[in-house]
């Protein structure tokens, strides 16, 4: 038994699509037939990568969500999990958002913890199907009352404003963070990362290191790409396909598929 950890958005989801494509899904299905665990391992929330995989059979189905924050099982059972609290996100959103920077949490499953319904919730309602009633708009100047197991906060803006955000050094060293698109930083409890979740998942299903294969394009896949057999997307980072064991087509040429078939040779 072997376990499979996928990126969804530029590894399974080519970009600029929102659903997995059928060759993709059929990959996968032929994974869980053989009796291989499948995981997504993304910074969406669990109701959204539960969606994904939907339309398969089986129940050697995880999800790894919010870049680590949380591991889950198929029924929703939660594996490991870390959080942040409210304290965080009112300090966050105090030092970074301006201009069109914005500054909202992830909690539970899928909800959304934020102080206006701004672009980037929206974006948020339509990409993660996320429902109205699970969003959270928190009073301006009132404390933060039953907020306090929050998965990562997000700093999200503009491109153009983006492009040269950093973290200052303080944050960096108190926080786990890493960005999975352009428009987007994410912060973590210290510690939380896609490779320490997967590790958590290894341990609970008792398969070896050596039998894990993690695939992934951003910075937030180095973590799981790095640490065990990682296999780099086409269009993936350079930074990434240096740490990867094994680097595959992109995104658009159907790489997730082309590796297990060609390279790993396991379908």
């Amino acid at each position: 038994m072997k376990l499979f950890c996928f990126d969804i958005d530029g590894t399974l989801i080519p970009f600029g699509e929102k659903e997995i494509p059928e060759e993709e899904l059929k990959a996968l299905q032929a994974l869980l037939d053989a009796g291989h665990p499948v995981a997504l391992a993304s910074g969406r929330p669990f109701c959204s990568l539960k969606h994904h995989l939907s339309p398969l059979r089986g129940n050697a189905k995880f999800y790894i969500c919010a870049n680590g924050a949380s591991v889950y099982d198929d029924d929703g059972n939660t594996i490991e999990e870390t959080a942040l609290t409210s304290s965080d996100l009112v300090y966050v959103r105090s030092k970074y958002e301006k201009g069109s920077i914005g500054v909202y949490a992830y909690e539970g499953k899928g909800n959304i913890v934020c102080f206006s319904r701004d672009k980037w919730i929206l974006e948020e309602e339509d990409y993660n199907r996320i429902p109205l009633e699970d969003i959270t708009i928190l009073e301006e100047g009132k404390p933060i009352i039953g907020h306090d197991h929050l998965l990562k906060i997000m700093i999200a803006g503009e491109k153009e404003d983006m492009v040269h955000f950093e973290l200052d050094e303080e944050d960096k060293a108190k926080y786990e963070y890493s960005r999975s698109a352009p428009t987007y930083l994410e912060l973590l409890q210290k510690g939380s990362t896609k490779g320490e979740r997967v590790e958590d998942l290894r341990k609970h299903l008792g398969i070896n290191s050596e039998d894990v294969y993690c695939f992934g394009d951003q910075n937030n896949d180095l973590s799981m790409v790095s640490r065990f057999n990682g296999i780099a997307m086409g269009n993936a980072i350079e930074e990434l396909k240096s740490a990867a064991k094994y680097i595959t087509s992109d995104d658009h040429h159907h790489g997730v598929v082309y590796a297990l078939r060609e390279i790993l040779k396991i379908i």
